[in-house]
């Protein structure tokens, strides 16, 4: 009894502004999870309601995934650059702005463009979203917080399928971008009101940055067994309140 006490009174509470960026990022990164699946069961409807050609089809799937990987390596040391909170947001604000241009496509050429779109902004958010949560959260707190963005993020892959198939089934092909349009802004909004601003640790981007190392525990310089540089005094600060 003695001992479990002592446990949980020396486990500290999250602070509010840890919980928020937990929220923050781990829907962020939902959102861009599930619209790399969630397409492929509308594939069949887009081509009646377009009548796109099959190979034109299978680019609404590409475009997402090379606008994604075209930026995702550069989002951290934009961060740096910029200010992360500040690229993460924009990030956000692409993925949604791309979703309503997916959901509004009157055909197919532009349906691929807004999917680039939606591609890139997933792209800066998804690892800026763990940069942020280095950043709030101390080494001792750190591992629980990314193992829950980690399962937020990979329940994306298992609910895709099955919500994009209710979705097309019950409404329209064009809800499940429409569905990203609301949550985007609401996401956005406490992002914009309640995510700590990030100072801005680096003066230029270079080639050395935007490399992977030690098997991808790094990217731009950020080593997720060490403290984010000049973050860990804030966040032992959040931990303590």
């Amino acid at each position: 009894m003695t001992g479990s006490s002592t446990k949980q009174a020396g486990a500290p509470r999250w602070s509010a502004l840890q919980r928020w960026t937990l929220g923050v990022t781990s829907m962020a990164a939902f959102m861009a999870g599930m619209d790399a699946l969630v397409v492929t069961t509308a594939l069949p409807t887009i081509h009646a309601d377009l009548g796109a050609a099959t190979s034109a089809l299978s680019w609404t799937v590409v475009a997402y995934a090379l606008g994604f990987a075209a930026v995702v390596l550069a989002g951290v040391a934009l961060g740096d650059r910029f200010g992360r909170r500040g690229v993460f947001l924009t990030g956000l604000a692409l993925f949604t702005l791309g979703s309503a241009g997916c959901a509004l496509s009157p055909n197919v050429g532009l349906l691929i463009a807004t999917r680039a779109i939606q591609g890139v902004g997933g792209g800066l958010a998804v690892p800026l979203s763990l940069v942020l949560i280095s950043e709030v959260f101390p080494p001792q707190q750190r591992a629980r917080a990314i193992g829950i963005w980690g399962a937020i993020t990979g329940m994306a892959v298992a609910v895709a399928p099955l919500a994009g198939g209710a979705i097309v089934s019950g409404l329209a092909w064009r809800w499940i971008f429409w569905v990203n349009v609301p949550i985007g802004v609401a996401v956005l909004a406490a992002g914009l009101t309640r995510l700590a601003r990030s100072p801005k640790v680096s003066a230029r981007i270079d080639g050395a940055s935007l490399q992977p190392h030690r098997g991808g525990d790094r990217v731009s310089g950020l080593d997720w067994r060490e403290p984010v540089r000049g973050t860990d005094r804030r966040a032992d600060r959040s931990a303590a309140r």
